[in-house]
């Protein structure tokens, strides 16, 4: 069978700098067709849905999107916007090259909860802090329109860390805001970057935390306070987005997809996914037509 063909998209090269701030309907009109196809882009997105309804592909997940939702998506995430472009909004993208002028800048993005690897999707409804995101979204917007030079860059920078410290306040005033303070967070943030250099290799609890220099317990302690989940299922969840992902964009085979995942048997893959997506790997490939 031929398989969905994936466009990767990185940023426009004709730009003077790698941010972009558009009307979501802008997006529509200009790019609908590369949009509404499954696609990967090599930049970070913050998706603000102010009006109307709709729905966001992620990762094979296909999000409900309601009025005055902020979406968060991480750099090369598999994504698709809604054919219908009904829905109003602001949509802003940017490149680590943008963001990190420093390593603090690029300690703070990495360490993020909003773009963090570990959440299938991240987003968050506006409500008290939606004056104030809006208020910067304007400034952001007024900047734009400003003539390039070294303070317009900063400029836009500090107004997106702004952005991004209103949504995380956002979310903190809603959970138990000391935890994230704590020992934790260092914890899991370790977990996720070694999760992405060796998921598909090492599968158990025991590696990660021996990397960390942790007990099991303690890593089970800490994802399971910062993120609701134990660090088996994460490394479960990854492994399976991962499944989908070459199993939809790739033409490997069963045999050579499972071997890549560290299966030495294909048989237990398939038993493996079927278990966590409730059908075969063939199954699933087979939801997803030629594009």
């Amino acid at each position: 069978m031929q398989k969905v063909s994936i466009s990767n998209y990185s940023f426009k090269k004709s730009l003077p700098q790698e941010f972009q701030i558009l009307e979501l309907k802008q997006l529509y009109r200009n790019s609908s067709r590369v949009i509404t196809k499954i696609h990967r882009s090599e930049f970070y997105h913050i998706i603000w849905f102010q009006k109307g309804k709709t729905r966001h592909m992620v990762d094979f997940e296909e999000i409900e999107i309601e009025p005055d939702t902020v979406l968060f998506l991480n750099q090369h995430t598999i994504h698709r916007f809604a054919q219908e472009g009904d829905a109003e909004g602001k949509v802003i993208l940017f490149t680590d090259n943008f963001f990190s002028r420093s390593q603090d800048d690029a300690r703070f993005l990495q360490s993020n909860f909003l773009f963090q690897n570990l959440f299938s999707v991240s987003y968050i409804s506006l409500c008290r802090q939606k004056s104030t995101f809006s208020d910067i979204i304007d400034l952001m917007i007024n900047e734009s329109k400003q003539e390039n030079s070294f303070f317009h860059s900063e400029i836009l920078r500090h107004y997106l860390h702004c952005i991004l410290l209103i949504v995380e306040r956002e979310m903190h005033t809603r959970q138990d805001i000391e935890q994230y303070k704590s020992k934790e967070v260092e914890y899991v943030h370790l977990f996720s970057d070694l999760l992405e250099k060796h998921f598909h290799t090492q599968r158990t609890v025991r590696f990660y935390a021996g990397e960390i220099g942790i007990t099991v317990k303690r890593l089970n302690q800490a994802t399971t306070k910062i993120i609701g989940k134990s660090p088996k299922d994460i490394i479960i969840n990854r492994i399976i987005l991962e499944s989908k992902r070459q199993l939809v964009f790739s033409n490997r085979n069963i045999k050579e997809i499972a071997y890549g995942l560290g299966c030495n048997e294909p048989t237990n893959f398939i038993k493996f996914f079927k278990k966590h997506c409730r059908a075969t790997p063939c199954e699933f490939r087979e939801r997803f037509p030629s594009a």
